[in-house]
């Protein structure tokens, strides 16, 4: 309800809302314009993140370089789920799942990373 309101107020780019099933009823009341962005990824809803954290989920920041990208990022909690980055030179960033993602070294990533892939990554002593 508060995407609707605020939708109209900020425009839909500037407000975020979990993900909604499809087939609910809700989602076909509501017009597209009417409604947010996708907060951070498809099929995010504050249930799996809840089922996330009830995991042991913890909230990790990285900062990328030539050395460790994105792409070693993803390898190494490729579960992790981006909620948020931040330029070198800039302000917070919320991740959206219609937001293609720049990945640049400098840029610093928020994920939450589950409790399995960060107990791995702390054991062989890499803490990127």
């Amino acid at each position: 309800l508060a995407a609707i309101e605020f939708a109209e107020q900020f425009g839909s780019a500037n407000v975020y809302q979990f993900d909604t099933p499809r087939t609910s009823e809700r989602h076909e009341r509501v017009p597209a314009h009417r409604r947010g962005r996708k907060l951070f990824a498809e099929g995010v809803s504050h249930a799996s993140l809840r089922e996330r954290f009830d995991a042991g989920a913890t909230i990790k920041k990285t900062t990328l370089t030539a050395d460790f990208t994105i792409e070693d990022f993803r390898a190494k909690y490729s579960s992790a789920l981006l909620l948020f980055t931040i330029p070198e030179r800039g302000k917070l960033n919320i991740c959206a799942a219609d937001r293609k993602f720049e990945a640049q070294p400098g840029k610093k990533i928020i994920a939450l990373v589950s409790a399995e892939e960060a107990a791995v990554a702390s054991e062989s002593g890499v803490l990127a």
